[in-house]
């Protein structure tokens, strides 16, 4: 997910509470210490195959899945994202960063994540880096709940309002072969369909 133009970041919508320690989230220091390379990736845009693929879930956690999460992080700050999953790199793997604050060691590592609740309604406008110039007001849920796995494979669960609950939304869509537009209407899908010819 795209950061707004405008710099707007979320904060009045509402604090966001981590209900377990995310193990993910000091990726960024880890990488430091122990000097794992990283490399800022080539995005993949709409049309492309893989954002239309369900991602498959992670079975191991090797080191390769270490480095595509290190990947991620530097693809997303490079591309002033607050947000981004493995397909939008061109891996078709159930993984996903996150990080609305934008500030270093804060960012939110789900693999293979289940929507488990969600509650309320929230509609804010929406800009992905897989869709370039393209901003949308998108319909979400204003509450989320989302567990999965860490980095190295250890249990986690999210509750998150605000605009982190939003781009855990936007994130998890992608891991089902969804884009933001998926969620317009059928009229403004038709018009945008012009410009990101079999995406809508």
């Amino acid at each position: 997910m795209r950061r707004r133009e405008d710099g707007w970041d979320g904060a009045a919508a509402g604090p966001a509470k981590l209900v377990d320690r995310l193990r993910g989230s000091v990726i960024a220091i880890f990488a430091a210490i122990v000097r794992i390379p990283t490399m800022v990736r080539p995005l993949c845009v709409a049309p492309h195959d893989v954002l239309r693929t369900p991602a498959q879930p992670v079975r191991l956690f090797t080191k390769e899945i270490r480095l595509l999460v290190h990947d991620l992080i530097e693809t997303m700050y490079a591309n002033n994202g607050i947000g981004l999953a493995a397909p939008q790199v061109g891996c078709s793997i159930q993984a996903f960063v996150v990080n609305p604050s934008a500030q270093r060691g804060r960012e939110v590592v789900v693999i293979n994540p289940r929507l488990d609740a969600s509650r309320g309604r929230a509609a804010i406008v929406e800009g992905c880096l897989s869709l370039p110039n393209i901003w949308e007001r998108v319909k979400r849920a204003a509450r989320v709940r989302v567990s999965g796995q860490d980095a190295r494979g250890k249990p986690l669960t999210v509750e998150a309002d605000g605009l982190l609950a939003i781009v855990l939304q936007h994130e998890f869509d992608h891991l089902q072969g969804r884009l933001l537009i998926d969620r317009l209407s059928w009229f403004r899908r038709r018009h945008l369909r012009r410009g990101t010819d079999g995406c809508g």
